[in-house]
C-alpha cells in the first residue's frame, strides 16, 4: 500500500531520507504564526502537491499533514471532531455532505490540512464549502460499468458511482482505533493525468471522479495506477481524504455560539 507522501511524489526510501526531505520543505514553505505559539509552515508546489507542518513553541515538529491543492469543492455542513488519541493536529472534522439544493446526503470525516487555524472558526452547524482530495491507499480501475458489476461478489454490490464514509461505520459502530478519515469510493473517471512534483522529480497520478453526490479530486502512487485510466472507466478507491475549507469560516475575531452566549 502506498503511504500518503507517495501519493504526491514525494517518496523517499527510508524514514530517514524522508525526515530530510520535510526538513528541505519546510525550510523553503511559508511559515505562520499559530495560536499555541508555535508556527504553521505550508509547502506547496506547482503539481499541486503540498505539506503543512504543526511545529511546537520550541521548535519540534509536531504533525506533517500531506495534501493536494484539489479544485473539487463540496458543500457541508460541519458537526464534530473526532478525536486522534496521539495527534490534537488529526483531530477529523466530521461533516455532513449536501446536495445541490442543500439537502443532507451522507456524513464523511476529513483531515483538515489547517486545522490548528480552522478549528476555532468553524461554524459548526452551518453550511460551508470545503475543497476536497482523497489520497488513494488502495485502487482498481475497470475499463467499463460491465467490467465493474462482472468483478463484484457475491454480496452487497455497490454502485458505479457510490461513496461510503469506511471511517466512521463497521460492523459494531465505529472502527477499531476510533473514527478515521477514510472513504470506500467507486466513481466514473472524469479525467486523469500525470503530474511531477517538481521538489523531487516524481511523478504521481491525479484522478478525477464522479462519485455519489460529488466529483472529487484523488491522487495516488504511480506504483499503484501506472497509466492515467481512461475518461469514462470506473475506479474503486479506499482513500484517506483531506481537505480545506474555503469559504464559509467565521473571521478571526467573530465570537463562537459559547462567546455569543456569554455575551448576552
Amino acid at each position: 500500500m502506498a503511504s500518503h507522501f507517495d501519493c504526491i511524489g514525494l517518496s523517499a526510501g527510508d524514514p530517514a531520507e524522508l525526515s530530510e526531505l520535510l526538513d528541505l520543505l519546510a525550510r523553503t514553505g511559508a511559515a505562520r504564526p499559530a495560536r499555541d505559539g508555535g508556527r504553521t509552515i505550508v509547502w506547496r508546489d506547482p503539481s499541486g502537491a503540498g505539506l503543512v507542518l504543526s511545529v511546537r513553541p520550541d521548535g519540534e515538529v509536531a504533525c506533517a499533514t500531506p495534501t493536494f491543492a484539489s479544485s473539487t469543492v463540496a458543500r457541508a455542513i460541519p458537526r464534530r471532531f473526532a478525536k486522534d488519541p496521539d495527534c490534537r493536529f488529526c483531530d477529523r472534522l466530521v461533516a455532513d455532505l449536501l446536495d445541490e439544493a442543500g439537502e443532507r446526503l451522507y456524513p464523511l470525516a476529513t483531515q483538515l490540512e489547517d486545522i490548528a487555524e480552522a478549528r476555532p472558526r468553524i461554524p459548526f452547524g452551518q453550511p460551508v464549502r470545503a475543497a476536497l482530495a482523497g489520497f488513494a491507499e488502495e485502487v482498481r480501475t475497470f475499463p467499463d460499468e460491465a467490467r465493474f458489476e462482472a468483478a463484484q461478489d457475491g454480496g452487497a454490490r455497490l454502485a458505479a458511482e457510490s461513496f461510503i464514509p469506511s471511517g466512521l461505520f463497521g460492523p459494531d459502530g465505529p472502527p477499531e482505533g476510533g473514527e478515521s478519515a477514510h472513504a470506500l469510493v467507486t466513481g466514473r473517471v472524469e479525467e486523469a493525468e500525470t503530474r511531477t512534483n517538481e521538489a523531487t522529480r516524481r511523478p504521481f497520478c491525479v484522478v478525477r471522479v464522479r462519485t455519489y453526490g460529488l466529483s472529487l479530486d484523488l491522487v495516488a502512487s504511480c506504483e499503484d495506477l501506472p497509466e492515467p485510466p481512461q475518461r469514462g472507466s470506473i475506479l474503486q478507491g479506499a482513500l484517506w481524504l483531506v481537505g480545506r475549507i474555503v469559504d464559509g469560516l467565521r473571521d478571526a475575531g467573530e465570537p463562537g455560539l459559547l462567546g455569543r452566549l456569554v455575551g448576552r
